[in-house]
């Protein structure tokens, strides 16, 4: 995912490769596709026992990060998307896990 996310256009110099990144952002902002978010970090099935692997979150992420300081308005407004997914994804776990604790 960060390789696409930081891919650059192999036919011009210092100009990222539009066709990686938009599509890995968008990806990214699904609630469930072959890389998004909960995928990344091994919630389905995985080895992690069902918790959040933060290393994975925390490189995505912050790779997210720096794409809202693209001056293309596309990239950044998909990358604010991505990560508010993110947000939304790990609030709606935290509140699942609240109220499986509370009974």
């Amino acid at each position: 995912v960060i390789e696409n996310l930081f891919a650059v256009n192999p036919k011009r110099v210092d100009e990222m490769d539009y066709g990686r990144v938009l599509p890995a952002l968008s990806e990214l902002s699904k609630p469930a596709g072959k890389q998004s978010w909960l995928s990344l970090t091994n919630m389905q099935g995985g080895d992690n026992n069902g918790k959040l692997d933060v290393k994975i979150l925390s490189s995505v992420s912050n790779a997210c990060f720096s794409l809202l300081q693209q001056d293309d308005v596309v990239v950044s407004r998909s990358a604010f998307t991505a990560l508010r997914s993110l947000v939304r994804i790990v609030s709606d776990l935290q509140l699942e896990e609240d109220s499986a604790t509370d009974i």
